[in-house]
């Protein structure tokens, strides 16, 4: 039982982690198209 909350901790982790990368992506992404308009 310990062993499937570890795991499913761990992908919650890996998966929260990939959207704060996404996000902080994105919004490097908008600030530079709003200080470098092409």
């Amino acid at each position: 039982m310990l062993i499937y909350i570890s795991i499913a901790a761990l992908f919650f982790y890996s998966f929260k982690r990939l959207i704060e990368t996404i996000a902080l992506l994105l919004m490097d992404e908008v600030i530079y198209s709003w200080y470098l308009p092409s």
